[in-house]
């Protein structure tokens, strides 16, 4: 597991450093400033003089300025940070997921209200981040999320579905994914992945830039429907039946 996780760190700063490359060649002040950088730097390496230096400080600041200009840099280091964040909190012990709690599901009555008519509203949410829907009892409405970085659970089993076709739309560039559905509901799972892994009634299928679309044995016999759409560039979805 430990080596699954590295070996999707690498490809990923692969990915992104190949893309800063792309970005850097299609610059072409940048392109003359990193090489002005690493010009200065080499050059002084061959020479003793007092000017040293202040030639290798210049050639530095140069390569820097290149580099803070690139946003396929900052990628790099974020996705860095996330990832050495996340294995920390793994190594050192702390379960941000606990599987425990799913065997002891506690069954709870959810209570129903007649329809009432809507106010618009505007919701604020974060684009880097774990995040749970569904930790306590709510109103279903239609989800839709769009993350750059983390993962997420959506737990249905503390709401009610209406008797109609239900959406969630997931738009992700790293991260996982997990959806816990309960029975009775049928399930339509679209997804969209660079690179990936969809776990759907107990079956793993990979994914490489292609796009998934399967259903669930009840889907066409069950009144309740969920179709989930999901899109994400390195990351995993599940879906899970509790």
């Amino acid at each position: 597991m430990m080596k699954n996780a590295w070996r999707f760190f690498l490809i990923g700063e692969c990915l992104l450093f190949v893309f800063a490359l792309w970005q850097l060649v299609h610059n072409i002040p940048l392109v003359i400033l990193f090489f002005l950088g690493v010009g200065s730097i080499f050059i002084v390496t061959k020479k003793e003089n007092e000017k040293k230096r202040t030639l290798q400080v210049i050639g530095a600041i140069f390569i820097v300025i290149a580099l803070v200009n690139n946003f396929a840099i900052w990628l790099m280091l974020l996705f860095a940070i996330l990832f050495i964040g996340i294995k920390g909190v793994e190594i050192s012990g702390v379960q941000l997921f606990q599987k425990n709690w799913l065997k002891k599901k506690k069954i709870m009555m959810v209570e129903t209200i007649e329809p009432t008519a809507h106010a618009s509203e505007k919701i604020k949410k974060t684009w880097i981040g774990d995040s749970r829907i569904g930790s306590e009892i709510f109103e279903w409405n239609d989800i839709v999320l769009s993350i750059v970085a983390g993962d997420t659970i959506i737990d249905l089993g503390n709401t009610l579905l209406p008797k109609k076709e239900n959406t969630i739309v997931i738009r992700k560039l790293f991260g996982k994914t997990r959806i816990l559905v309960p029975a009775g509901i049928g399930i339509k799972l679209q997804q969209n992945s660079f690179l990936g892994t969809v776990t759907f009634e107990d079956e793993a299928i990979q994914l490489k830039n292609e796009e998934l679309i399967i259903y669930s044995t009840d889907y066409d016999d069950s009144q309740r429907k969920l179709h989930i759409l999901s899109t994400n560039c390195v990351g995993e979805i599940e879906v899970i039946r509790v």
